[in-house]
C-alpha cells in the first residue's frame, strides 16, 4: 500500500534550500484549505521535522495518506497545526512517540493528532488552594475543575488574578476551555497555570499592569476591529468614562494606528488617567489584555511596545495594534478589556494564524495523560 505525505503551507516555501528540505515536488493537490504540497521525504523525519515546526508556533498541517484514499483527502475539512493520520496508518509508520491524538477532532477515515513537549513535567493538585500556590511557580500545574464552580467562585481558584485591579483569571479560564463549549455549561476542564500556558509575568515597575496594581494609573479598555464602524461603539463607550475625554483624540488614536500599515486587524484602546504622579508608562510587545466578561469574545495579546508619559489629570489615549488568542470565541469588536500581568513571547508568532497555533500547541501539550 503506497501512501503519500502533503504538508498544507500558508505559502510555498521561497527558497530552493527550503523545498529540498522537506522535498517537496512540483505535484500539487488542491483543496479547500489550500494547496497541499506533496513531499516525497522519509515520512518519519518529514513528520519529525512537522512537529519541531509546530512546537515552535508554525502553522503548518501534515497529512499521511494512502493513495487510494486522495478522494476522501479532498472532501475533508482540514484543521490547521496538527498532523492528520489515515486511520490504516496509525499502525504501520513508529512516529506516534510524541505526538497525542484528540478524540474529539477524530474523523471518520483519520486521526488528528498535536504535538506533545518532551519532557514536560505536568503537576496535577487536587484543590484549588494548592491550584491557587502554583499560579506564580514555573511548573505547569493543572486542576480538574468544573467551569461554572470556577466561575462563580474566581478568587477561590486564582487569588489575586481575580481582582480588576490585576486580571488574568479570564484569560487562564477561557485559554483552559479551548474548543470545550460544552464544558462551558456543566462540564469538567482541565484549569492550567501560566506556567502551563506559556505566560510569563510582567515585573517591570514601569509596565502598565504594575502602576494598575499599585493605584498609580488607571484605564479604561474596549476591543476595537480595525475593519469596522466604531463610531457608535466610541459614544456609548465615552459616556462610561470617570472624566471627559475628546473623541476626536480617540479618534485620532485609531486612524493613526490605521495608516502605519499595522497587519493586525484589531486594537487594544485604552484611556490612561494618573490621579496623583505623571508616571511613564510601558505598553510591552505581548502584553495581554482581557476581556471583562469571560467567553464573550477573543482576548488580546500586544503586538508593538508603546511607552508614553501621563501628567496629573490628564486622559491618553492610546491605540494599540493586538492579535487575537482564543480561535474559538467569536471576534471582538465593542467589549470592555482591562489588563493582565501576562506577558505571551511572541518569537516565532508573527501572524495571527501564528498566536493561535502557539496557543494551541501549548493547551494540547500541557493535557494530562490521564482521563
Amino acid at each position: 500500500m503506497h501512501s503519500l505525505l502533503f504538508l498544507l503551507l500558508d505559502d510555498l516555501p521561497s527558497t530552493r534550500e527550503e523545498r529540498e528540505f522537506l522535498h517537496l515536488t512540483g505535484e500539487t493537490l488542491e483543496h479547500p484549505g489550500g494547496r497541499l504540497y506533496e513531499s516525497q521525504g522519509d515520512p518519519r523525519w518529514i513528520i519529525s521535522e512537522v512537529r519541531k515546526r509546530l512546537l515552535a508556533g508554525a502553522t503548518l498541517t501534515a497529512v499521511l495518506i494512502p493513495e487510494f484514499a486522495i478522494r476522501d483527502l479532498r472532501e475533508m475539512d482540514l484543521p490547521r497545526s496538527c498532523l492528520v493520520v489515515h486511520a490504516e496508518l496509525m499502525s504501520t509508520i513508529p512516529f506516534q512517540e510524541g505526538w497525542r491524538p484528540l478524540r474529539e477532532d477524530n474523523l471518520d477515515l483519520f486521526r488528528v493528532l498535536r504535538p506533545v513537549r518532551e519532557g514536560m513535567r505536568i503537576e496535577v493538585v487536587e484543590d484549588p488552594e494548592s491550584f491557587q500556590e502554583s499560579l506564580h511557580s514555573s511548573t505547569p500545574t493543572v486542576i480538574r475543575a468544573r467551569l461554572h464552580e470556577v466561575s462563580e467562585s474566581p478568587h477561590r481558584w486564582y487569588g489575586s488574578l481575580a481582582e480588576p485591579s490585576v486580571g488574568g483569571a479570564v484569560t487562564l479560564m477561557t485559554l483552559s476551555a479551548f474548543r470545550q463549549r460544552q464544558a462551558r455549561h456543566d462540564g469538567e476542564i482541565w484549569l492550567r497555570n501560566p506556567a502551563a500556558l506559556g505566560l510569563s509575568f510582567s515585573d517591570d515597575e514601569e509596565s502598565l499592569p504594575t502602576l494598575v496594581k499599585n493605584r498609580q494609573l488607571k484605564i479604561h479598555g474596549l476591543s476595537v476591529s480595525l475593519r469596522g464602524n466604531y463610531d457608535s461603539l466610541l459614544d456609548m463607550w465615552m459616556g462610561e468614562q470617570d472624566q471627559e475625554i475628546s473623541r476626536e483624540a480617540l479618534l485620532g488614536e485609531l486612524k493613526q494606528l490605521k495608516e502605519s500599515g499595522v497587519s493586525t486587524n484589531y486594537a487594544a484602546l485604552l484611556t490612561l488617567h494618573a490621579p496623583n504622579v505623571d508616571p511613564q508608562v510601558r505598553i510591552m510587545s505581548g502584553l495581554v489584555v482581557e476581556q471583562v466578561t469571560p467567553f464573550v469574545a477573543q482576548n488580546l495579546v500586544i503586538t508593538t511596545e508603546r511607552r508614553v508619559i501621563v501628567h496629573p489629570g490628564e486622559i491618553v489615549p492610546i491605540a494599540l495594534p493586538a492579535w487575537c488568542m482564543n480561535q474559538d470565541l467569536p471576534s471582538p469588536g465593542g467589549e470592555k478589556i482591562r489588563q493582565t500581568p501576562f506577558i505571551l513571547d511572541l518569537a516565532g508568532a508573527s501572524s495571527q494564524e501564528g498566536v493561535w497555533s502557539l496557543l494551541e500547541a501549548r493547551v494540547h501539550s500541557s493535557q494530562p495523560s490521564q482521563p
